[in-house]
């Protein structure tokens, strides 16, 4: 099942989330961010980077995706799809530039990987730290006699 984290942005200040609109002057922060996933595939085989995109928004702040400015193939859509659904204030300057940072840490067996960790961080970044699979060792070979 797909669990997709939702995360209503107005001023983020430190790790305190405050409901009040920041004014169009500073710094564009979404009202809405969804938080993209960790691609499963990616994980398996411990790919790792960064995407970073402008949206273009919309006189409703609404986003469209729009030059994807560096990229990892793998990772590429789960970035897009989370920012197609990026809400920002009515009249927010566009284009906006986003950078999503996909990061593994530690390892760990894979039926038991704990949910990615997301953290937002102003004015327009987002981070996913997953758990990396462990290293499988493989068998040596040629220590069994026959």
């Amino acid at each position: 099942m797909k669990s997709v984290q939702v995360l209503a942005l107005a001023v983020l200040s430190g790790s305190t989330l405050v409901g009040k609109a920041a004014p169009a002057a500073e710094s564009a922060l979404p009202t809405v961010a969804v938080a993209p996933r960790y691609p499963e595939v990616a994980r398996a085989a411990r790919v790792h980077g960064v995407v970073a995109l402008t949206l273009e928004i919309d006189s409703t702040g609404a986003t469209k995706v729009g030059e994807v400015t560096r990229t990892v193939p793998v990772l590429v859509d789960a970035a897009r799809e989370a920012a197609r659904s990026w809400r920002f204030a009515a009249g927010t300057a566009t284009p906006q530039a986003v950078v999503f940072e996909f990061v593994l840490e530690g390892g760990s067996d894979p039926d038991t990987y704990p949910s990615p960790r997301v953290e937002f961080l102003p004015p327009l970044k987002v981070r996913v730290v997953a758990t990396a699979p462990a290293l499988r060792s493989s068998p040596s070979r040629g220590s069994a006699r026959e």
